[in-house]
């Protein structure tokens, strides 16, 4: 059998296994394939010509069978295609090339025919004259295009394509047959991905052929698919969006000046369509055509343009279509600007004459309409380049100021002055500010007149203004940024004197209903700061410090919180974080030496905490400068404060918890050499030890001294896993299992919440960060040791710090530890309860116990304690007794609240009666947590809450009701529940409780709080919303 018959019959057979004694099976076609190279081997090696491979083909050729007729194409195509470039000679190419294209008119299969083609261009050697005769005789079939299959039609386009790419110039000196000729291969093309290839061809004739003769034809091949309607299907297999059709069809509406006098026309007309997408894709495609035509040509449409385009802003509809034609404005004057100047301010005028005077004339009424819209569109031309900025300030600022001065009413100054800092804020984007690097053009002369009157102007509208005309002052505020902003316009004392109105209203006011303008004000202080670091350093600094009182007492927080807040805010420059926190730091030693009050102290501890918490603080070169004064020195103080007998607010527990997290910070940022000079210092505090002994190993401390445990706690935290803490210890066992006694001797006999707390996180950390997996059992050990049926309420805490630790390091010895605390919470109140609120804290967010913290968070522990608990808790719950059936239900709720809706969804089965009995519980917290699962299952499993609709239902209206259980936590959150079953519930299953439901709800329309008001009014609107059946039905 030879091998064209081979070829025939494994083809014949695709879609069939064929036996392989060395694959195994393999299909037809891979079998078809193989043969095809072993002949293009022996080709190669001159063991066969093509000429006979086309004689014996032709008995097949000729075949009735166009199935048969095709595959014999197909053989000889998948022999060129594994053969090298350049293999044939011309003449063979030439040859061969006849052949194919005669293969064309052999209907209706010439899918192998033009693949044959392809691959032959590729494989032989092509001079301009067979590419031309190739392209004509493929024009030639161009009735016949359409009726090809929608991948036959590909390989047309691909084989043109390739030819474009390859033989360009010889298809180009073809000139008009070529132009034709592929013009009418495309005709009626609608298969993306095919017109993909078919714009990119069409836009290479458009930009290189000379298509005078053709222009309309040629621009009518392309718009007629203007605009794109295209959807892709779901699982399209190209990729090819809407958006990939539409940018190459604007390319080609866009290639050539010549499609002018056709294109804005058209586009011009579906700028009436209701459309938005379609009156998109117009003015992005006005954009394209006015950046890429000739500006001639740009000139003689803009007036028509702006006619047409105008309304679209004046008479805003839609807020992207309005930004949209605004660019589509910018461009032709972009364009118009960018010629020789002469020539272009010419041109320019003849463009802004129109618009400058329609937009002048809707100033003159400034709270009219269409003043603002027209106040847009000329700070939008503005930044078209400095020619166009030049101008239209000249012709617009001048009248705008003379009609503020005059302007009868503070509310038609506001309306100017916001359309003066959109001018403001285009200078900036044209001549760029103070902080930008990039070159922009010089700040021309525009200004120069009325630089000092703009200055002076928004000077008495910020400081001169009525206090109560707030939005007025906002608008000048923002005015006063504008100008400062703009790089070069203003003089160094202008914007000095900028910056001292705006720390005068920022330090002066009355808050009382100003609060905008002051964020404001603080806000442009800020962004001054970027321009501007040394102003602020010598003029807001010095204020704000000033305004800070030398002491305070309790009670006084307006004294000094809007100030600390405006200095926390300022920090931002690096120079300024310096500036400041030097003098944060020396006003606070200022406070602790005048006892002023622990409020005061607090806010500057907070406020250095915002400040240091950078991300960058690693890498400040004065970073051990910083960890010398507040880690070294502050530590040392506050910890023989603590020896001391005098009272001092030092001994108190907020201020040491803040002086404890502005040291974390620091201590995060350190390198390893001096977080281990840390790691000695833990529990000693940098003190000596006859200054003061650790407390951990000792007994009989004061209360303040005991208190330093919490400066403790922070530093430990700090630590990075790699660098335990070490300790003196007075017994010869070098493990954490003294320390880890120690701190649960300490929490059991500590009466006072912050400090057990501290030692409580202290426990926790050293579990969690430090303790290798081969010493877990010593906290294992010791959370079991602390839970009994009648455990105290500090051993309870001790079990579950060290519970928490072992969960988020996911430790072996969880489970067990977990099945006996569940077995706990049958025990008699007060042990039981407490166990059960305690549940809560397991995956409670602890900002000490944290990745930023190193501390072990494994990601999927919260998975993990899910599973390890839901069985249980229900298995013991449906087998407890009646009074401690509440303590699983709150135990669950407080694992449920932390636990990710994806990891509840399996266990609905076993969750949806726990939930309902949660609902029952008169008890706050377990209903807010309840409320957060439910409306999470209503939303990803609506058929759980299906099967339980009418208890949901009941449980939820419940809910909303005024009793001591349901406070506005509770009330809100049941009726935005009730309020998604309409959304995701079928509407047939809620229809029987409809008018019951929203009866009940009328009630909360009435409740004393407005969020809960508001949630009322938005679900029984959904209620009432719910289709009502056909009567029919």
């Amino acid at each position: 059998m030879s091998e064209v018959q081979s070829y025939l019959l494994a083809i014949s057979r695709d879609g069939k296994d064929v036996k392989d004694g060395k694959s195994g099976k393999r299909s037809g076609k891979e079998e078809a394939h193989e043969i095809a190279r072993e002949t293009a081997k022996r080709l190669e090696s001159k063991e066969l010509a093509v000429i006979s491979i086309v004689q014996e083909l032709g008995p097949y050729l000729t075949d009735d069978d166009p199935t048969i007729r095709a595959n014999a194409t197909a053989y000889l195509s998948d022999v060129i295609a594994t053969l090298p470039s350049r293999f044939f000679t011309l003449q063979q190419t030439k040859t061969l090339a006849t052949w194919y294209c005669s293969r064309l008119e052999d209907g209706p299969r010439v899918e192998s025919a033009i693949r044959g083609l392809i691959e032959l261009f590729r494989a032989g050697k092509v001079d301009q004259t067979l590419a031309q005769d190739t392209l004509l005789k493929l024009a030639g079939e161009s009735e016949r295009v359409p009726r090809f299959s929608q991948g036959e039609r590909f390989l047309v386009y691909t084989f043109i394509d390739q030819l474009m790419s390859s033989h360009r110039q010889a298809l180009k000196s073809l000139g008009d047959q070529s132009l034709v000729g592929i013009t009418d291969i495309a005709s009626g093309e609608k298969d993306p991905r095919n017109l993909m290839i078919v714009f990119s061809v069409l836009k290479v004739i458009m930009v290189e052929w000379d298509i005078s003769n053709y222009t309309e034809t040629l621009f009518d091949s392309v718009f007629c698919y203007f605009p794109i309607t295209f959807r892709p299907p779901p699982d399209d297999p190209y990729g090819i969006t809407a958006q990939d059709l539409k940018d190459r069809l604007r390319e080609c509406i866009a290639s050539t000046t010549r499609f002018a006098p056709y294109a804005f026309p058209a586009l011009i007309d579906k700028l009436d369509s209701t459309s938005t997408n379609v009156k998109r894709d117009v003015l992005q495609t006005i954009t394209a055509c006015a950046n890429s035509y000739s500006i001639s040509t740009i000139s003689n449409y803009s007036v028509t343009l702006w006619d047409s385009l105008k309304f679209e802003v004046l008479n805003m509809q839609e807020e992207d279509l309005a930004e949209e034609t605004l660019i589509a404005l910018r461009a032709i004057l972009t364009r118009l600007t960018s010629g020789p100047a002469p020539a272009s301010q010419k041109l320019s005028n003849q463009y802004l004459g129109p618009v400058l005077k329609e937009c002048n004339r809707e100033l003159q009424e400034p709270q009219q309409r269409q003043a603002k819209p027209s106040g847009r569109i000329l700070a939008f031309l503005a930044t078209a380049s400095p020619m166009a900025f030049d101008m239209i300030v000249k012709a617009t600022v001048p009248p705008l100021l003379l009609l503020y001065e005059n302007a009868p009413s503070i509310a038609e100054q506001r309306a100017l002055l916001e359309i003066l800092v959109e001018i403001l804020d285009s200078a900036a984007i044209v001549f760029g500010t103070w902080g930008s690097s990039a070159p922009h053009a010089n700040l021309s002369d525009p200004f120069d007149e009325i630089r000092e009157r703009l200055l002076g102007l928004f000077s008495r509208a910020l400081m001169s203004s009525p206090q109560e005309e707030v939005s007025f002052r906002i608008s000048a505020v923002q005015a006063l940024l504008a100008l400062a902003s703009i790089k070069g316009l203003l003089q160094q004392n202008e914007i000095g004197m900028i910056i001292q109105h705006l720390d005068e209203v920022v330090l002066t006011e009355d808050l009382s209903g100003r609060q905008n303008l002051h964020e404001e004000a603080v806000k442009a202080l800020v962004q001054l700061s970027k321009y501007k670091p040394v102003l602020i350093q010598d003029i807001t600094i010095p204020n704000f410090m000033a305004k800070l009182p030398m002491k305070a007492e309790d009670g006084q927080a307006h004294l000094f919180i809007p100030t600390l807040e405006g200095l926390a805010q300022l920090s931002v420059e690096k120079s300024i974080f310096d500036t400041i926190q030097r003098r944060l730091l020396f006003k606070l030693t200022e406070i602790f030496e005048n006892k002023s009050s622990t409020e005061y102290a607090q806010a500057i501890l907070a406020t250095l905490g915002y400040i240091f918490r950078r991300p960058d603080l690693s890498s400040d070169p004065n970073l051990l400068s910083y960890y010398d004064i507040v880690v070294v020195n502050m530590t040392r103080d506050a910890v023989l404060s603590a020896r001391s007998e005098s009272s001092s607010i030092r001994h108190n527990e907020a201020i040491l918890e803040a002086h404890g997290q502005l040291a974390n910070y620091i201590v995060r940022a350190l390198d390893e050499d001096k977080q281990k000079e840390v790691a000695t210092q833990i529990w000693k505090l940098y003190a000596s030890v006859e200054a003061f002994e650790p407390i951990i190993f000792s007994k009989g401390r004061s209360d303040p001294e005991r208190r330093t445990m919490i400066i403790s706690t922070y530093f430990l935290a700090a630590l990075d896993r790699k660098h335990p803490p070490t300790y003196d210890n007075p017994t010869e066992d070098q493990t954490f299992s003294p320390l880890l006694d120690e701190l649960v001797r300490l929490t059991q006999v500590e009466h006072i919440s912050p400090i057990r707390t501290a030692m409580l996180r202290q426990l926790a950390l050293l579990t969690n960060k430090f303790l290798p997996p081969t010493s877990t059992h010593l906290a294992s050990s010791l959370t079991t040791t602390s839970l009994s049926p009648s455990a105290p309420v500090p051993s309870i805490l001790i079990a579950f710090a060290l519970l928490k630790a072992l969960t988020y390091r996911m430790d072996p010895s969880l489970s067990p530890l977990l099945q006996k605390t569940i077995t706990l919470l049958s025990s008699p109140a007060p042990a039981g309860p407490l166990l059960a609120r305690a549940f809560s804290t397991l995956l409670a967010p602890d900002p000490l116990i944290s990745r930023e913290n190193h501390a072990l968070l494994r990601p999927l522990h919260k998975q993990k304690l899910f599973n390890s608990c839901i069985q249980p808790l229900s298995t013991a719950f449906r087998s407890a007794p009646a009074d401690t059936k509440p303590n699983y239900l709150i135990a669950l709720a407080g694992i449920l609240k932390y636990v990710p809706s994806e990891v509840i969804l399996p266990e609905l089965e076993t969750l949806l009666p726990l939930l309902l009995q949660s609902l029952d519980l008169k008890d706050a917290g377990v209903r807010a947590a309840t409320l957060e699962t439910v409306a999470v299952v209503v939303v990803l499993s609506s058929s759980g809450i299906e099967e339980h609709v009418k208890s949901f239902i009941s449980r939820l209206l419940g809910c909303t009701s005024l009793a001591k259980e349901n406070p506005p936590t509770v009330r809100a959150p049941a009726l935005r529940t009730l309020r998604l079953f309409p959304q995701h519930l079928r509407t047939e299953v809620l229809l029987p409780y409809k008018r019951s439901t929203m009866q009940r709800m009328l009630s909360a329309l009435d409740d004393p709080k407005r969020a809960v008001r508001k949630e009322a009014v938005d679900c029984v609107a959904m209620w009432a919303r719910m289709d009502e059946p056909d009567d029919d039905d």
